[in-house]
């Protein structure tokens, strides 16, 4: 290495020699530790060690140019099968072909997901302020270590992927963030449960190729004889192909993402069995929190589904539009026991036949949110008592109820200790003061000890029923309710109104024997005795200095008498509230001179 010094500039340039008589000129040196000359459009090349790229930040050499890359991974083959689409000549053709044929975005693996947002490749010097721990973490055979709880929101998924390499990148992963992405089917879920036994949470949100009714087969343990599986004749080989989903151009995208174009029907393909399918004879034991919001998971797959997640205690169906249960649960051979939590929210759901239906299909929940249904009056024919018998919470907000009488149909719930419920229509139409109607629902919930989110403590019932019956003491129509209150306070008399406000004004009388003057005065309790005194002097026509002013206590008067009840009037500066003065008291008038 040779040093040589610039005429025209103070830099000291590093040159290595290439060739005999040859110099080309290296990378400038960073002289600064947090300063660094950034090389702009220019990432990582290959796997790197995170110390290493952490000395790029440091120092601003490229780790990639001294350390042997390792090739980057190729996305794994799709295996083909009966819903892989074909080209032009019949054959089988990849999807992401089908994808670059027709324009359309290439779906992703969750494992090609994970190497674009976790690897090295995907930081630059721009993503993030030099930090002392690089947020990639890596195996220690250069591999992306996965986090546990993994968010892939968003991330163009389409497949699981291979099951192999699933299993060695998120065989730790408890809980799986999946939503807004779009899986093309139930088998890939399966797929993904399968090679991830430690997962507690699952979040399936706004993949809506979910949709589709899966294949009920697919979820038996035991494979159906043959002659059921076989095609029969033109008319299933017609139904079959109405149901393919045709390419751009013959049918829409579906929440924005182009769906696939699907092969036409083919009389020498292989039925699937069950025994192929990802959920034959699977259980997940370790599945807690499942959530499939705006999915529009069909109730009969999900019948299906829930055996096979034996563990599972919570669960999101909202924003499905679900409604007519009754009729799209035929298929259910028994109810979930473990589910705790249900969230069935922004349905459609508009009878209360439909209520009782999901209280036999998860008999012990404990806390069920149905809140923004279409859920009408509770007819009297309605029995709701063996409904939810493990219930604790309700939350109910924005149905259709319409009346205050529908309160006295949820007492039936008798476990229920917690109610959400506003935004119902009928509590502006009946009483509009909020103090007023938590008071008539609490006196109406004899059960109910959380109302709204606050708590409803002994104190408040009690009032909250007395109030009860004052309120309905004078109307014609007596609610049930009234009268089993009735039994346990007896009659109630209206309160008596008293009037707490502060005085305005007060009356008093002006005596003034030695002028035979006698006059009602009107004052401010606020007035000082100064002010009062000057009004008296108007009054009399007597200078200030020429009388002194007394009033009649009418207490020390039952002991005094008149004379010895008289106080005299000194302190110039206070209130006549202060002095003791009220309403209905006696001024009196002293002269100190004769007046000529």
């Amino acid at each position: 290495m040779l040093e040589t010094k610039s005429k025209n500039s103070m830099s000291t340039k590093i040159l290595s020699q290439k060739a005999p008589g040859e110099f080309t000129k290296s990378k400038p040196v960073i002289k600064s530790r947090f300063k660094c000359n950034r090389r702009p459009q220019e990432s990582f090349k290959g796997s790197v060690p995170s110390g290493q790229i952490f000395q790029y930040f440091m120092t601003g050499d490229d780790p990639t140019l001294d350390t042997v890359t390792t090739p980057t991974k190729k996305r794994p083959q799709v295996e083909m099968d009966s819903h892989s689409p074909v080209n032009s000549d019949g054959g089988s053709v990849n999807s992401d072909d089908a994808c670059e044929q027709n324009g359309s975005p290439r779906g992703m693996t969750i494992s090609e997901a994970i190497d674009e947002k976790f690897s090295p490749t995907s930081f630059t010097f721009a993503s993030f302020t030099p930090i002392a721990i690089s947020p990639v973490k890596l195996n220690k055979d250069g591999g992306v270590k996965v986090p546990q709880i993994l968010v892939l929101e968003d991330c163009n998924i389409w497949y699981a992927g291979d099951a192999n390499t699933l299993c060695k990148y998120c065989g730790n992963v408890v809980e799986l963030d999946l939503s807004r992405n779009n899986l093309q089917s139930w088998d890939e879920v399966a797929t993904i449960l399968r090679q991830m036994p430690l997962l507690r949470q699952l979040n399936l949100g706004q993949n809506r190729r979910l949709s589709q009714i899966s294949n009920l087969g697919a979820f038996c343990d035991e494979p159906k004889p043959q002659s059921e599986l076989e095609c029969g004749g033109p008319e299933a080989e017609s139904t079959s192909n109405n149901k393919v989903i045709g390419s751009h151009s013959d049918a829409p995208a579906s929440n924005g993402v182009p769906i696939v174009p699907m092969p036409p029907a083919s009389s020498t393909a292989a039925p699937t069995t069950s025994s192929d399918s990802p959920w034959s004879e699977f259980r997940h034991e370790s599945l807690k929190t499942l959530v499939l919001i705006d999915t529009g998971a069909p109730m009969q797959t999900l019948a299906h589904l829930l055996p096979k997640l034996p563990a599972l205690e919570e669960l999101h169906l909202s924003l499905n539009g679900y409604k007519d249960l009754s009729d799209e649960v035929t298929e259910l051979n028994r109810p979930h026991l473990g589910v705790k939590t249900l969230y069935f929210t922004d349905n459609e759901l508009c009878r209360w036949n439909d209520f009782i239906t999901l209280s036999r299909l998860f008999p012990n929940v404990h806390n069920l949110y149905i809140a923004s249904n279409d859920l009408p009056h509770i007819d009297h024919h309605i029995s709701l008592q063996t409904c939810f018998p493990n219930l604790l919470s309700l939350h109910m907000a924005g149905n259709k109820l319409n009346s205050w009488d529908c309160l006295d149909k949820l007492n039936e719930l008798q476990s229920m200790k917690s109610l959400r419920m506003f935004n119902m229509s009928f509590f502006d139409t009946y009483e509009k003061d909020p103090a007023v109607r938590r008071n008539l629902c609490i006196a109406r919930l004899k059960h109910v000890e959380f109302l709204n989110g606050s708590v409803v403590t002994a104190d408040n019932r009690i009032d909250a029923e007395r109030f009860f019956i004052r309120y309905y003491l004078d109307h014609e129509e007596k609610p049930k309710r009234y009268f089993d209150l009735v039994s346990k306070y007896g009659q109630l008399e209206k309160l008596g109104e008293i009037d707490l406000s502060p005085v305005d004004q007060i009356s008093l009388k002006l005596h003034c024997p030695q002028l035979e003057i006698v006059q009602d005065m009107t004052v401010k309790p606020s007035m000082t005795v100064l002010q009062l005194k000057t009004c008296v002097s108007n009054l009399i026509g007597i200078a200030l200095k020429d009388f002194l002013l007394f009033y009649k206590d009418p207490i020390m008067e039952e002991s005094l008498g008149p004379v010895g009840s008289l106080c005299e009037l000194k302190l110039m500066t206070i209130q006549l509230s202060s002095a003791g003065i009220s309403d209905q008291n006696e001024l009196h008038v002293r002269i100190l001179i004769k007046r000529t």
